[in-house]
């Protein structure tokens, strides 16, 4: 759907960012018209996969970028992958709505899956959450309170 081209029909690099495409903003039309590289054919595949409804986004790899989507059977896939899961990471204005939460692990694509996973059974979820609370208030700086004796504790 998307033709891999370094260079449009006058010569200029993808590189050169909006000339290659002759000054046009990078819509899906403008994209299948000229082509590009793997930032063109990620950013074309997710976009067709969220025009009917199904997740995706494109993900950067080191010199690369790639895309991920949700399958049928809600598995996640990796596209156009250079990389693998582990070396896949966020673009800086994707939306995620636990980045609070986890930091910088949120950067990583691999998430996603994670995430989405540990959320399909909330009841469980829930429990693991209650355990790493009750976990993080039974500790003082890493040294659990039952190790303490009473006087220290009430100190």
């Amino acid at each position: 759907m998307v033709s891999y081209r370094l260079h449009n029909d006058k010569g200029v690099s993808v590189h050169d960012g909006l000339r290659f495409y002759d000054g046009q903003i990078a819509s899906m039309p403008v994209i299948h018209s000229y082509g590009g590289v793997c930032g063109a054919v990620s950013k074309f595949g997710a976009s067709s996969c969220q025009a009917f409804g199904v997740p995706a986004m494109p993900v950067a790899q080191p010199g690369h970028c790639a895309l991920i989507w949700r399958g049928p059977l809600g598995e996640w896939k990796l596209e156009n992958d250079n990389n693998g899961w582990d070396q896949s990471f966020m673009h800086a204005n994707i939306q995620r709505t636990w980045k609070a939460e986890l930091g910088g692990w949120c950067e990583n694509a691999g998430i996603i899956p994670v995430v989405e996973r540990a959320l399909s059974s909330f009841d469980d979820y829930v429990a693991s959450e209650v355990c790493r609370w009750a976990a993080q208030l039974c500790s003082e700086g890493g040294t659990p309170l039952r190790s303490k004796s009473v006087e220290e504790r009430s100190e």
